[in-house]
């Protein structure tokens, strides 16, 4: 009997287990206590211990290295140029997806560079552009693909009418000369209410989230959703995106020290492998979604070569996690 073929919830359920540490950040533990506390407050103590965790983790478990992602990636890789695939001229489908494939691995790859680098934590926040086409990936394959698809290709008309207003309004003396074409695009861009948003729904990230999946179930039977992307690594990588008081964790100095940049990036060193996980994770998920889209089988090996790999990792987490 042929064995089903792996869903974006397989991986789901994956990235769920693996991170069923992080509730238990909060424990005390005398190997934790490196930081000096002093004069901190509850709040950040909470932090300053989170990051420990984390990075005291990454010492215990064995992770995924950047040569075994980018192993992954180049598989992947050599798998889409095997399509030989010609984009359709007349529908969007392959035009917009093969080039979203091209993307994700390429941001893949860079977030290879930056762990191997010793820049995790920017890793990190990068890793949110994964998700991000995750999502927006998901949304195209869920339902009314055309219809999607080509409002996600002609919001450019409205990125091309914003460009014309802010040299309207910032360089008013530009004489500008409009392409042939101008007008028609203006026509398409009066589809568009908001400049920030293809979908034109408010809080654009969560309404493709949570929209419920037309083919996979969650474990009670009921519709997926991609809520806990939304909720846990779609908010988690955002404060590194947006730059909140978390993403300072491994640059504030210690209490009663001279400030020095960087003076505690080696507190940042756990977001290497929560990177890792992450591109692992959606690079899985967007190649699925996208085969759906364009009607193409995927590519199960790889896919679940991948899954075991993580498997692996997950299961040694869960034993060392404290």
């Amino acid at each position: 009997m042929a064995t089903p073929a792996l869903t974006a919830t397989h991986f789901h359920f994956l990235m769920r287990d693996i991170l069923l540490f992080v509730p238990n950040y909060h424990r005390d533990s005398k190997s934790f206590q490196v930081v000096n506390l002093r004069g901190s407050s509850p709040d950040s103590r909470l932090v300053l211990r989170h990051g420990m965790i984390a990075h005291n983790m990454s010492r215990k478990t064995r992770i995924p290295t950047t040569h075994q992602v980018r192993t992954q990636i180049k598989r992947l890789e050599r798998y889409i140029n095997s399509l030989r695939m010609i984009p359709a001229s007349q529908v969007y489908r392959s035009k917009v997806i093969l080039p979203l494939f091209s993307k994700a691995l390429t941001v893949g790859r860079a977030i290879c560079v930056l762990v191997d680098k010793g820049f995790p934590a920017e890793a990190f926040g990068m890793s949110r552009t994964l998700v991000d086409m995750y999502f927006c990936v998901r949304y195209m394959s869920n339902k009314d693909t055309e219809a999607r698809i080509t409002t996600y290709v002609e919001y450019w008309a409205r990125v091309h009418e914003e460009w014309g207003k802010i040299i309207a309004k910032h360089f008013p003396a530009t004489k500008v000369s409009f392409p042939f074409w101008h007008d028609e695009v203006m026509e398409i861009a009066k589809k568009f209410t908001s400049k920030h948003r293809w979908t034109q729904h408010g809080g654009q990230a969560s309404f493709m989230a949570l929209e419920e999946d037309t083919r996979e179930v969650d474990e009670h039977g009921k519709p997926f959703k991609s809520e806990f992307d939304y909720d846990v690594i779609y908010w988690w990588t955002s404060q590194y995106v947006h730059v909140t008081i978390i993403a300072l964790d491994g640059h504030a100095s210690e209490p009663g020290e001279v400030f020095r940049v960087g003076a505690r990036r080696w507190i940042e060193q756990g977001r290497g492998a929560d990177t890792l996980f992450n591109t692992l994770v959606f690079l899985s998920k967007i190649i699925i979604c996208g085969c759906r889209v364009m009607r193409e089988e995927q590519p199960e090996d790889i896919l679940r070569d991948t899954h075991k790999l993580m498997k692996k990792f997950a299961v040694k987490r869960k034993k060392t996690a404290p």
